[in-house]
């Protein structure tokens, strides 16, 4: 049987994480080099209003 482990308790409850190896990953400048921050991620990766509008989008198409 599959047991479920949480990363971190505090995550729970809340969204808008982004884990790299069990880890929160760091957010970089949008223009950063990902090569030179391979374990990061872009600010507008994990941008609410882009998450917002990705989902009425997604919503839009499968009616």
């Amino acid at each position: 049987m599959f047991a479920y482990k949480t990363v971190n308790p505090g995550f729970a409850h809340t969204g808008g994480h982004y884990l790299d190896d069990a880890r929160e990953a760091d957010t970089v400048p949008d223009d950063a080099d990902l090569f030179e921050h391979p374990h990061d991620v872009k600010g507008w990766a994990i941008a609410p209003d882009i998450g917002q509008r990705l989902w009425e989008v997604s919503l839009n198409l499968v009616g």
